[in-house]
């Protein structure tokens, strides 16, 4: 099978037939001669010999050919590709253009977004009337051109060339999905989805295709085959995650190197109030890190603060090809005290309950910004905006919580949260090990909940602490203090465990030697289990001095660990806590534009959905900003290695995959939806023909001189 690209030229066919009619109309007719020798009448003989007439229609054969084959060069014929519906079919076709930020990548003053925009309005201007078409384009939060495939061409070219590149990270994974959704809507047999991507390693290894419908095809377009260099700000992290006055911090630049070469690259820092000096008093710091190919490095700047305020801090690096990450921005706040999470399902103002205690312990002071702020929630009300805008989760007796927050609660401790757990409850033993389920393979839960233990008939009544580990950064503050200290605290109730996993810090025991405090790294998060109650019920714990300092470095302790994992990121959500207020709250984009922002009333969650545009967010409730947030581009879009789209070939039946691309010797997407033109071989044929009927031409002249002589 094949196809014309020049189909309208087709009538010139006719043209073939012209050495037929100068051959009939050239032809020989017999008349009557009177011949005087021999020698005429020989000649009139070969003229008329079977030898002669077969060359007369080997001219004309030759004559028709070359000029069908010219004719039909111009038609431009190409074998029919694979990808091309047979006949008078319709396709259903979807294109998958990737518009995450890695696409504004520029080399030679052409992005890679450009490159991909070309090749899919090439597809779908060689589109034939009464195919449907959409496009899916892959950002955070995958999204198609029109609800569903359509035959209106001009209004998809529309939207790609209006299509600039994003701040957003690609779902490739959401893309896929969108676009199979789509192709199921073409009711078409034909079925053909196009995927045009640099094909970032970082998005794309980990696609699988096996939703894709088996009848349909796939092509892969890349249109950056070459390696691409760049440098880029991956992380940008203040310690400890909620500095106070007078303490010092520091902020932490993390910088990628996307080339093969080592390179040294310089960073710099500023702060948005012009007041406050940067590291030694200058307004000006800089560093630079040395990194090798492919790898990471962290340049460090120091702070102190003497009052507290709200300011910006940016880092910088010089510009690349790709601008997008040489940018980092981050919210310093002093005024704004951490946020816990309380689940728990007993009455915060019930003095029977450990909650009670535990809120007034965390804030004992409600008109100071000293402490921990506490947002009591039943533990069927948790969502994810709360887990984002927490900076700590405790759970505390929430027999009532459904299995599924168990799960909500692991991807929260394991994405870099920093998750408490009392061993406290009726349910506490289930719920530990439901939740050990949901925590990944190598790092399940670090013990076990076995029974409760009541030792109030026993002779003594209560057990005491009697192992510390000092040297850990949660129970550092206690140091210079006796060991009695700790010790003198009474528990009447505890949890029976199984033996602490070796990974795990074990940083309080019981006489007994079981676990009293046990912490343990989750993904990028914390989890620490304390085996304890400041239920009078379960312990004196809550009339101990010491019970106040405890709960505050166990947090502190914990909250020192990097939470990166719970940056806010273009297309996603970004979300904060603060006091609950009445007055109109109104949300600024970092381009000055009004975004909607929905807040809880109870708990003061602020949550912005979604937030497009990397840089800072400012929320002001009335004429008074009460917070400001930091979106910064995912660190994934910073790695440029392109991963060999036959990888993702290999997924699938080869004889339903392709693969081309916009650069180096790779066939362009046009080409291989037309097929393989031979046209050329037509004309060569053609010309061949030609000198054929000029060498046969020249024989029928010898041979007549030879019979002649």
């Amino acid at each position: 099978m094949f196809s014309l690209l020049n189909a309208g030229l087709w009538p010139w066919i006719a043209a073939a037939s012209v050495p037929l009619v100068i051959h009939l109309l050239t032809r020989r007719t017999r008349r009557r001669m009177d011949l005087p020798t021999v020698k005429f009448l020989q000649r009139t003989l070969a003229h008329q010999s079977r030898i002669f007439r077969w060359r007369h229609w080997l001219l004309l054969a030759l004559r028709t050919l070359a000029i069908a084959a010219l004719v039909v060069a111009f038609l431009r014929p190409a074998l029919l590709s694979p990808l091309a519906a047979q006949g008078f079919e319709r396709s259903g076709v979807v294109i998958v253009l990737d518009v995450s930020e890695s696409m504004a990548y520029s080399s030679g003053g052409v992005s890679s977004l450009a490159k991909a925009k070309s090749q899919a309005l090439s597809v779908l201007q060689d589109l034939r009337a009464g195919d449907h078409a959409n496009i899916v384009f892959c950002g955070a939060q995958p999204t198609s051109a029109q609800p569903s495939p359509t035959t209106d061409i001009a209004a998809l070219q529309t939207s790609v060339r209006s299509m600039e590149a994003t701040d957003e990270r690609a779902d490739a994974a959401s893309a896929i999905n969108v676009a199979v959704e789509q192709l199921g809507k073409t009711n078409s047999r034909a079925k053909r989805l196009y995927i045009i991507s640099d094909f970032q390693r970082t998005n794309w290894s980990d696609v699988k295709f096996d939703a894709v419908p088996a009848d349909a095809r796939v092509l892969f377009v890349s249109v950056d085959s070459t390696a691409r260099q760049n440098a880029g700000l991956t992380g940008l992290k203040i310690r400890p995650s909620t500095p106070c006055v007078g303490e010092p911090l520091t902020v932490q630049a993390e910088v990628f190197n996307s080339s093969s070469s080592p390179r040294t690259v310089p960073v710099t820092f500023t702060l948005s109030d012009p007041s406050a000096p940067l590291g030694t008093g200058s307004r000006n710091f800089s560093d630079s890190v040395q990194l090798a190919p492919y790898s990471s490095g962290n340049v460090s700047l120091p702070l102190t603060f003497d009052a507290p305020q709200r300011m910006e801090c940016t880092a910088t690096l010089p510009q690349d090809n790709l601008a997008g990450d040489n940018t980092r921005r981050l919210v310093i706040d002093l005024g704004r005290m951490a946020t816990v999470l309380l689940i728990t399902d007993e009455d915060t103002n019930a003095t029977t309950s450990a909650a009670y205690y535990l809120v007034r312990a965390l804030h004992p002071d409600p008109g100071s910004v000293a402490g921990f702020r506490v947002l009591p929630v039943h533990s069927n009300a948790v969502n994810n905006p709360m887990l984002k805008a927490a900076d700590a989760v405790m759970v505390c007796n929430a027999p009532s919580m459904p299995p599924v927050q168990l799960e909500v609660l692991a991807k929260y401790a394991v994405s870099g949260g920093s998750l408490v757990w009392f061993l406290y409850g009726d349910r506490v033993a289930e719920q530990i090990k439901g939740l050990s389920a949901q925590l990944p393979k190598s790092e399940p839960a670090p013990l076990q909940v076995e029974g409760i233990a009541n030792v109030q008939s026993r002779a003594k009544g209560f057990v005491t602490l009697s192992e510390a580990r000092y040297e850990s950064k949660l129970l550092k503050a206690f140091r210079d203090l006796t060991a009695s200290d700790l010790g003198h605290i009474k528990f009447y109730k505890f949890s029976l465990t199984s033996e602490v996993q070796p990974r795990a810090e074990l940083l309080l025991k019981f006489e007994d030697g079981t676990a009293a405090a046990v912490r343990c790294g989750e993904g990028s998060g914390n989890l620490l289990l304390l085996n304890m109650s400041p239920a009078p019920s379960w312990s004196d714990l809550a009339r101990q001095q010491i019970f106040l300092p405890l709960m505050h470095e166990f947090l502190k302790g914990i909250l020192a660990k990097d939470s990166g994992a719970l940056e806010a990121f273009p297309g996603g959500t970004a979300s904060t806590t603060i006091e609950p207020t009445s007055a109109t709250l109104t949300c600024v984009d970092p381009l000055g534009q009004v975004v909607p922002v929905t807040m809880d009333k109870t708990t003061g969650s602020i949550v912005i959905d979604p937030a497009r545009r990397a840089g800072i967010y400012h929320l002001t409730a009335g004429a008074q900003e009460v917070a400001a947030l930091a979106v910064n581009p995912h660190p994934d879009e910073s790695d440029l290695r392109s991963i060999d789209p036959r990888e993702l070939e290999s997924q699938r039946e080869k004889s339903r995959s392709y693969l081309t691309g916009s650069t180096g010797n790779d066939p362009d997407v046009s080409d291989l939806d037309k097929g393989t033109p031979i046209w050329h071989y037509l004309l060569i044929f053609a010309i061949a023909a030609l000198f054929a009927e000029q060498a046969v031409g020249r024989v029928g002249v010898r041979s007549r001189k030879g019979k002649t002589a």
